[in-house]
């Protein structure tokens, strides 16, 4: 699902809701997006004003410092 988000774009959490709401069945998009953020596929500003997708390297690297 992460890959329906731009790498370039800045998205506003409504913006995120209506691209989640989009592609999931569950209705619950707050799950969604904290699963997103947690897995390091989304970043957010802490107030929650900002989401933006994570490069693959960020994610590559995650997943290796987990891993280790």
């Amino acid at each position: 699902m992460v890959s329906k988000f731009s790498q370039v774009v800045k998205y506003t959490e409504k913006e995120v809701n209506a691209l989640l709401n989009q592609y999931h069945t569950f209705n619950d998009r707050g799950l969604l997006r904290r699963e997103m953020v947690e897995r390091k596929l989304l970043a957010r500003m802490r107030d929650g004003s900002a989401y933006w997708r994570l490069t693959a390297s960020v994610v590559i690297e995650t997943v290796y410092l987990v891993m280790s």
